[in-house]
């Protein structure tokens, strides 16, 4: 999302980084609006690949994005129950990684950071337990 994309443009410029692109570090649904009338909800596929190139050179854009962007709305917005198997897949590509040298930061908002943060302790999926940030 452009949001996160500019959250990090400081602090990889602070740390002469080259970031990369993790379509899977979404918040939960991808990019739409629900306009509550006939139109029902609207889908947009968020910053294609030539854009964020444009916007934020040096950051690592993955093949996978197109021009036609990052977000593919074929299949639907995202529910909760695919928001979280998202986060167990990111968070097993994370454990994959623990015993290498390299340290990752990421920069996430919003019920996914919640959803990612359980799925990286091991917990079952749940809204009785809710990992926040202020």
């Amino acid at each position: 999302m452009l949001r996160t994309l500019q959250t990090c443009l400081p602090i990889s410029k602070a740390l002469n980084l080259h970031p990369e692109v993790w379509s899977d570090l979404h918040e939960h649904g991808g990019l739409h609006l629900d306009t509550g009338d006939e139109r029902g909800i609207l889908g947009f596929p968020g910053l294609g690949r030539s854009a964020m190139l444009e916007q934020f050179p040096g950051y690592q854009v993955p093949d996978s994005i197109s021009d036609a962007g990052w977000y593919d709305y074929s299949h639907g917005v995202e529910d909760i129950a695919g928001a979280m198997a998202r986060a167990i897949r990111v968070a097993n590509v994370l454990k994959a990684q623990a015993n290498s040298q390299q340290r990752i930061a990421l920069v996430i908002h919003g019920t996914f950071a919640d959803a990612l943060i359980k799925a990286l302790l091991n917990m079952l999926p749940n809204h009785e337990v809710y990992f926040c940030y202020i």
